[in-house]
């Protein structure tokens, strides 16, 4: 932890503290962050399950010490290979603390939405999100997002060669809720090769 504190990045890369900030918010930040690596693994457990949206089961096991399984576990090949294109497309360089709680944030409201908690999500938003720096036409954008499959969103996001290879690692459930999106990346880039030919001559 102290390692952490003095490279001023946690495990997973984020900011514990902006060097902007002044002595006093650093301090808060430095004290939110000494709490948040002393939780307990089962309460860190039982929040996942809940930003995940497990069921109460789910949701109780880490309290007999049944830690929710890492999600790359859950993912399928296809799935796997769509977060390592994501995981290309991010802004490279640090994320501050409150960039990462900012998107910790939209994530909550995802889930929610994707639950089907309208309440929940616009609470998050209105108690959370105006503080955080998230404005309206960011809530609308996330609603819209969460009326589609997460697959298809990923899939939507990806260049025609990353799709292909996708595609060829999708299971034949996945091709069928892909095929769409996967016929149009393909003729939107046969179009492309046509003019391009076209273009040459």
């Amino acid at each position: 932890m102290l390692g952490d504190i003095t490279s001023n990045r946690n495990y997973y890369g984020t900011k514990v503290y902006n060097e902007e900030d002044n002595i006093l918010q650093k301090m808060g930040d430095i004290a939110g962050f000494t709490i948040k690596t002393f939780t307990p693994f089962w309460i860190q457990g039982v929040a996942k399950e809940q930003e995940r949206g497990g069921s109460i089961a789910s949701q109780l096991a880490p309290l007999i010490g049944v830690m929710p399984s890492p999600s790359s576990l859950n993912k399928t090949a296809a799935q796997k290979l769509m977060q390592e294109y994501g995981a290309d497309r991010l802004p490279q360089g640090e994320r501050t603390q409150e960039e990462q709680d900012k998107a910790d944030l939209r994530r909550k409201i995802y889930v929610a939405l994707r639950k089907g908690d309208r309440t929940q999500a616009y609470q998050l938003f209105k108690t959370e999100g105006r503080k955080a720096g998230l404005m309206p036409a960011d809530y609308v954008r996330i609603m819209s997002k969460s009326r589609v499959e997460p697959l298809i969103n990923s899939f939507k996001s990806l260049t025609w060669d990353q799709a292909q290879r996708v595609w060829d690692n999708a299971s034949d459930e996945e091709k069928t809720k892909l095929k769409p999106w996967y016929l149009k990346k393909k003729l939107t880039a046969m179009r492309m090769e046509n003019y391009q030919a076209g273009a040459v001559q």
